[in-house]
């Protein structure tokens, strides 16, 4: 097996004599490249890995010292010596003052000698390039730790975005109603006797409503921060449609028929199947019908609809209420957007049950949207992938 060198050395001499010397000396530990000439030699440089360069200096058409010149720009990281029998003290300075010569090397040269000064060169050129590759690889390093950092930073900043949201809502949100509860409580313990049974009912809504208030919003809360800390992935299963239309309004019947509205299911089938997670859907429904009936004035209307769209299932939720503006209906759904709006019995909505409920669709492989004019209503839509 052809034994391979490490180095490639390359010497440039006009003499063919003195080439046939230098290859026999050296061919055994390196590889060994010869020119006539220092343009033949500069083809070598461009075609071979050449680790070292040895050239004479007294050449015809491009001296020595000429063509240390053109290869120091070529391959600057490669060292240079030079061959002269003309041991001039000038000659010398200069190729190591202004070439940056290696070693200047006097004629006729010594097999030993050259030997150890090659060594050298070659030392010193392996040693560059160990440090060179160590500080690429500190640097690869840093880069790496450097974006880990950033990476951890930007996480820390997302797990404090969602908990410093978590802390406005909660502190913003809970009191209000915490509040009231805690003010029809002490009015009926205190006041007892002075209360007729209709003022007592009445007090006992208003205390119904802020109860479900808070425990829509808690809800809201967990199913989100969940989300929102575990990277919550949907659990897609079959599920008719309907079924969990009906389900949903069930749970607000109560509350529509408090307000005197009505509120209707309407779908092209009695069957729609669809490819979605329960939970989230639910969530969905509920926030969605629980808003229409909040913004929605007494005697109003609110229709739940459900129609197939080519591949898709469409579920939409109109409403007869207030409706919003162009300027709040474009940022409705915007993560760093918060809206706390009051229903038309003075409700509170808090804008979280919405952002949840795009997040939830999304993740479903949904999209969700809102058409709103002003003091007519709005309609939520969104859609599913039909089974």
């Amino acid at each position: 097996m052809k034994k391979r060198h490490k180095y490639g050395i390359l010497y440039v001499d006009d003499e063919l004599n003195n080439l046939n010397v230098f290859r026999s000396a050296f061919f055994k530990k390196y590889k060994v490249y010869t020119a006539s000439s220092g343009e033949a030699g500069l083809k070598i440089m461009q075609q071979e890995e050449i680790h070292l360069v040895i050239t004479d200096q007294v050449m015809p058409e491009m001296t020595g010292l000429e063509f240390l010149e053109q290869i120091k720009d070529l391959r600057p990281d490669v060292p240079r010596m030079i061959l002269s029998g003309y041991s001039d003290v000038g000659d010398i300075l200069k190729a190591v003052n202004e070439y940056n010569i290696f070693q200047y090397v006097v004629k006729p040269w010594n097999r030993q000698h050259l030997q150890l000064v090659i060594q050298n060169a070659l030392q010193q050129w392996q040693l560059k390039q160990d440090n060179a590759d160590l500080i690429k690889n500190l640097e690869q390093k840093v880069q790496e730790r450097t974006q880990s950092l950033e990476q951890a930073n930007a996480e820390l900043r997302d797990v404090n975005a969602v908990k410093d949201k978590l802390f406005s809502i909660i502190s913003h949100d809970l009191r209000g109603p915490l509040a009231t509860l805690s003010n029809f409580i002490g009015l009926l313990i205190e006041l007892d006797d002075s209360f007729s049974p209709s003022e007592i009912r009445h007090l006992g809504k208003r205390i119904q409503t802020s109860v479900l208030h808070v425990k829509d919003l808690l809800n809201n809360l967990l199913h989100w921060s969940r989300n929102q800390m575990n990277n919550s992935k949907a659990e897609m299963e079959v599920l008719e449609l309907n079924r969990l239309i009906r389900r949903n309004i069930n749970l607000f019947e109560a509350t529509a028929e408090q307000k005197h509205i009505d509120l209707q299911i309407n779908t092209d089938t009695e069957s729609l199947t669809v490819m979605a997670d329960e939970n989230m859907l639910d969530t969905v429904l509920r926030n969605l019908i629980s808003n229409a009936i909040k913004f929605t004035k007494p005697e109003g209307s609110i229709s739940i609809k459900s129609y197939q769209s080519d591949q898709r299932v469409i579920v939409e939720i109109k409403d007869s209420g207030v409706g919003m503006s162009e300027a709040v209906r474009k940022d409705l759904f915007e993560q760093g957007k918060h809206y706390t709006t009051h229903g038309t019995a003075h409700e509170k909505g808090t804008g979280l049950g919405l952002k949840l409920c795009k997040e939830f669709i999304e993740m479903q492989g949904g999209t969700i949207s809102v058409k709103s004019i002003e003091g007519e209503g709005s309609t939520f839509s969104f859609d599913l992938s039909i089974v």
